[in-house]
């Protein structure tokens, strides 16, 4: 029986699933989605998103795949908003 009286929990995952084994310096899925929602509503206003993407693309919790998709909606919004032809900008 339980010393205590109450019941143990139960331990269903082990501790190689939990989230607190990944290291906290990587990908945020959502943190992703707000940057590209970010550049989204600015390139809605006509305006340049490009010092905003040189900013969020410098965020050190967005690991290089990351990046790489927040590179791809910036010239896909950037495509939208200006006639200069596409290049790939500077990643860090």
């Amino acid at each position: 029986m339980y010393s205590s009286g109450r019941p143990t929990p139960m331990k269903i995952f082990s501790r190689r699933h939990l989230p607190a084994n990944r290291d906290p310096r990587t990908f945020d899925g959502p943190l992703l989605d707000e940057y590209v929602i970010d550049l989204s509503i600015a390139s809605l206003e006509k305006a340049d998103v490009t010092a905003l993407y040189e900013r969020l693309v410098l965020d050190p919790r967005l690991g290089a795949p990351e990046r790489h998709e927040l590179t791809e909606a910036f010239l896909l919004l950037r495509a939208g908003t200006t006639t200069e032809s596409l290049e790939l900008p500077l990643l860090p």
